[in-house]
């Protein structure tokens, strides 16, 4: 008995979300004004654009003083906490958070104007866990720009087409503990050294990522004037029950409005493995891959069900970096067979962010089929050798590209070792199928294992971090098995 494997991709395109349009700016008692938002000042306009930045044609030009006219800068955001039903709910963005939690970030300017999201988390001990990143702008946002119209909100996350609802996305607090900040940036001129428009290979090739030093140089350049307050005093950041205002009141440098939005989440949750191994793939902290299993469009547990001839499941992967996936079958009888890919012309990269799939049928021989997962950034001669012609992927073939002889006894090692053991996806007590020595040896490196929340996430494999050192390398491969029970 051997599986029948075919592969087609699933390419997660990523496409411009929705925007909700806002309808009134809600009042305020900021300043004593109640029309701040939208009420007309004069303020210089400096003659040039500050260093790094572009004016857009579509600024109104200043009168013979020197002098614009319009409102001065202002957003107003909300942070939104996925609640019962999936719903949003608006929260304290003071309030403590937990792992686990998913929120989103809701953010209106009082004006058309130029915006920057960016993302950092830091540890309770001070250390940096994800560098800065660019979150807006975002390829499933806006079309990818990050040009906004006065009184439309945007919500960061919004879209996500490779979800099973793509309507369904939300930024989730991972492990460890520690503080989450989100910096907050609306200018009237574009600055140049942060990204105007991202793409979905822009976020692939990581041009979404900025150095603090960036970020602390634009605070620095910047003669903002913020005043922060508690809730119902006069201030320039008033806290109600729904929102949050900021505005630059400084009418001699009203170019950009920074603030920073801090989530902390403190306490509980540090040490639950599946959360730190999904953190590994969801944040792109280590090389790492999700997969998933269905059956007639259901989702299934290779760790509990059993199979039987006739049989079909898809096998669904997907990656957070750029790299190879190869599947070899080892059949019960011990067979070692390359069955994806299966011609040199399917030997292709696998692009984050894309949903690839696996259909695995079952014949008459009943016992323990194992698809053993290697994983690399760079293709792996051995195994590409393997691929003698495009009749490989013949299913009437009884072995697609049976690999060399000079492995058959690992192979067949590896069969009578899973024969005794349960079904799911294995990281231990592993015998590679690519040599590890000599002309052409992959060295392999340990993972981790943790299986999602439901069936419908799956499971999650990833680069055991150790020392930071959590990258595939040049000449490494990462192993791991689906054992599926076929009776």
């Amino acid at each position: 008995m051997r599986s029948r494997l075919s592969s087609y991709l699933l390419v997660g395109l990523l496409s411009g979300g929705l925007v909700t349009p806002f309808t009134a700016a809600e009042p305020s008692t900021a300043d004593g004004n109640p029309n701040f938002w939208d009420q007309p000042v004069k303020f210089t306009q400096p003659a040039k654009p500050k260093s790094g930045r572009v004016r857009p044609a579509s600024r109104p030009k200043p009168d013979s003083s020197g002098l614009e006219e319009g409102p001065l800068l202002a957003v107003k955001y909300n942070v939104l906490k996925r609640g019962d039903g999936n719903s949003p709910e608006r929260v304290d963005h003071d309030g403590q958070f937990k792992i686990g939690d998913q929120v989103k970030l809701a953010i209106t300017p009082n004006q058309s104007g130029f915006l920057y999201v960016v993302h950092r988390s830091v540890g309770l001990d001070g250390k940096i866990i994800d560098q800065p990143n660019v979150i807006f702008p975002d390829p499933r946002i806006n079309n990818g720009m990050n040009a906004v119209e006065k009184d439309r909100e945007y919500v960061v996350p919004q879209y996500c087409q490779d979800y099973p609802d793509p309507k369904d996305c939300w930024w989730e607090i991972t492990p460890p503990n520690g503080k989450e900040f989100f910096t907050v940036i609306f200018s009237r001129d574009e600055i140049t050294a942060l990204p105007n428009k991202l793409t979905r290979d822009d976020v692939v090739k990581g041009s979404n990522a900025v150095n603090e030093e960036l970020i602390e140089a634009i605070k620095k350049s910047s003669g903002q004037i913020l005043a922060h307050a508690e809730k119902g005093t006069s201030s320039q950041r008033r806290t109600s029950s729904d929102s949050v205002y900021v505005r630059n009141t400084n009418r001699k440098d009203n170019e950009e409005l920074i603030d920073t939005i801090e989530l902390k989440h403190l306490l509980g949750g540090d040490d639950q493995p599946a959360a730190l191994t999904r953190a590994l793939f969801v944040k792109k902290r280590s090389d790492a891959m999700r997969v998933l299993f269905s059956k007639n469009g259901l989702p299934v547990d290779p760790s509990r069900d059993v199979f039987k001839a006739g049989d079909e499941i898809e096998v669904k992967y997907e990656s957070n970096f750029r790299g190879y996936a190869y599947f070899v079958n080892i059949t019960p009888e011990g067979k070692k067979c390359l069955i994806a890919p299966c011609s040199r012309a399917e030997i292709s990269e696998m692009v984050p962010g894309s949903l690839y799939k696996q259909t695995v049928g079952f014949d008459e021989e009943k016992g323990t089929e194992v698809l053993q997962v290697v994983l690399s950034r760079e293709r792996i001669k051995f195994l590409d050798d393997a691929i003698t012609s495009a009749g490989c992927c013949d299913p009437s073939r009884p072995c697609g590209c049976e690999l060399s002889a000079n492995a058959a006894s690992a192979a067949a090692q590896l069969a009578s070792n899973a024969a005794n053991k349960k079904g799911g996806i294995v990281v231990n007590d592993i015998v590679a199928v690519v040599p590890q020595s000599g002309s052409g040896g992959v060295g392999t490196r340990g993972i981790k294992l943790a299986a999602g929340r439901d069936k419908q996430e799956g499971s999650f494999v990833a680069i055991e971090d150790e020392k930071n050192d959590n990258r595939l390398e040049a000449g490494q491969a990462a192993v791991f098995e689906i054992r599926l029970n076929h009776k």
